[in-house]
This record gives structure tokens, C-alpha cells and sequence, in this order.
């Protein structure tokens, strides 16, 4: 359906996130979102991943959300 993907496994205070997207920039909605929120991370235009620590986990799903819904505007 050319949706994104979003995976997030918990490790040692933190969860590492792959994401994916055939048909937008998922990067530009990651950096914008780690900018804002917080955590580590990076790749290419429709793949990429991050790090983000378990306290800040729920609002950077939120805002990453947000900022995918902005893309879409």
C-alpha cells in the first residue's frame, strides 16, 4: 500500500527502530523528529533507523507521527 514501516525492539534502556518507506523521504520526518524529541539516528530516503532512549520512547512515536502526517500535507 506504499505505507511506512516502523519496528522498534527494546535493548538495554532503549529501543533501536528500523523504519521504512517506499514513497516518501522517512530521513527528513527522522531528523525533524530526533531534533525535537531527541535520540540518535539516521539513513537513507526510504530507509533508515534509530536509537531512542525507553523515557522518551512513547513521545517520539508521537511527534514522529505528527511529523510523517505533515509530510503528507
Amino acid at each position: 500500500d506504499g505505507g511506512s514501516t516502523f519496528i522498534a525492539r527494546e535493548s538495554n534502556g532503549s529501543y533501536k527502530c528500523s523504519i521504512r518507506d517506499n514513497n516518501r523521504n522517512i530521513e527528513a520526518v527522522l531528523s525533524k523528529t530526533i531534533e525535537t524529541i531527541g535520540g540518535d539516528g539516521g539513513g537513507h530516503e526510504h530507509a533508515c533507523g534509530a536509537i531512542v532512549p525507553n523515557d522518551i520512547f512513547s513521545e517520539f512515536v508521537e511527534e514522529f507521527k505528527n511529523n510523517l502526517k505533515q509530510k503528507d500535507s
